[in-house]
């Protein structure tokens, strides 16, 4: 261990990261090495090709310890986006490995899901991310897997969490606690001996979303929200509403700023929206129209955009009960009927 090093481990935590930046000017991936303290928060990086420091030490709010420090994980400094690739040290490694171990897990319909997430939820002390999530419609192949144990419902919830042990702990808690009225089913899948199938679900399976005209809205839960995501779910399929595909995107800044277009130049909020896109993961849900006036009140169900005004006129609707303010509203929803489509196809096609 070097003189640093053992200071780190002595004295104070401080974690050392490679993370990559596409620099899309220059078509380049430049390395850098995050320092990160955890006493303040605070941050810095140093430009590993030019061997200069790139960014002094600054106080960053925005990276919660240890949540999103994580390799794979993609981190927005300043209104770049950083993905971590590897740890620079023993030091930190050894502490990090274990709490980002991948899982993956398939839940059959959304009410497996939700309770397995508010389970998790429940304990909020270790770790746990959404690295993907898809819904699928399940075939002979899921069938057989499942031993033909799969409840009334047609659509697996596919995921990949990465988190420690706790994630099947509590799997393996929901399973044991499984009551008739609930009808719970997940399964944990072996990343070996299951790779092939894990490899058809995420690559070739067919989406349980529905592309049709006129048919669909989506809710996109803000990654301020994520936390939050089985009490929204919940609301919404308490409500009456029917939710027929969900997944999950790490925006890019050119996929942001293209879902967001139509705001360019309307809303004053509008950059501060896009930074919070660029945040972290969104969980996009797919709702179905199955009535002519499903969309109205759907939307009328998410509230007024500005949390404090939804909760005085509105206080039972999402935004009032899961918003912060009018950049952190809780949800996004698709504003106009004949946009669901385009919407549904921009994050399921």
């Amino acid at each position: 261990m070097s003189q640093t090093q053992q200071q780190n481990a002595n004295d104070e935590e401080i974690y050392t990261f490679i993370v990559e930046w596409y620099d899309s000017i220059a078509d380049l991936k430049r390395k850098y090495r995050l320092t990160y303290w955890v006493e303040d928060g605070s941050l810095s990086m140093y430009d590993l090709s030019k061997h200069k420091l790139f960014l002094k030490r600054i106080v960053n709010k925005d990276i919660k310890f240890p949540n999103d420090l994580y390799i794979g994980k993609t981190v927005v400094i300043y209104s770049r986006q950083l993905k971590i690739i590897d740890y620079n040290d023993l030091f930190t490694k050894n502490k990090f490995e274990s709490i980002s171990k991948l899982y993956h897990i398939g839940f059959v319909g959304f009410q497996s899901f939700t309770t397995f997430l508010s389970s998790q939820f429940n304990d909020n002390s270790e770790p746990f991310h959404f690295k993907s999530v898809k819904s699928v419609k399940i075939n002979d192949t899921i069938q057989r897997y499942f031993n033909g144990n799969i409840n009334n419902s047609n659509i697996l919830i596919f995921c990949e969490f990465v988190g420690s042990k706790k994630i099947q702990q509590t799997l393996d808690k929901c399973l044991n606690n499984k009551q008739e009225e609930t009808s719970f089913c997940g399964k944990m899948f072996d990343e070996t001996n299951d790779s092939e199938l894990i490899f058809e679900i995420n690559k070739n399976y067919q989406t349980s979303a529905t592309l049709q005209e006129n048919e669909s809205l989506i809710c996109l839960i803000k990654p301020h929200s994520l936390l939050l995501t089985p009490n929204i779910m919940n609301d919404i399929t308490n409500e009456g509403f029917r939710i027929s595909a969900i997944t999950t995107r790490k925006l890019t800044l050119n996929e942001a700023k293209e879902f967001m277009e139509v705001y360019d130049g309307v809303i004053k909020e509008y950059n501060y929206l896009i930074e919070q896109l660029l945040s972290g993961t969104v969980i996009v849900l797919q709702v179905q129209c199955i009535h002519d006036n499903t969309f109205t009140q759907f939307r009328n169900f998410v509230g007024p955009k500005d949390p404090e005004i939804a909760k005085y006129i509105r206080p039972n609707t999402l935004r009032a009960k899961y918003g912060v303010d009018r950049i952190k509203n809780g949800v996004h929803c698709t504003d106009l009927k004949e946009d669901g489509n385009l919407e549904s196809k921009f994050f399921f096609a």
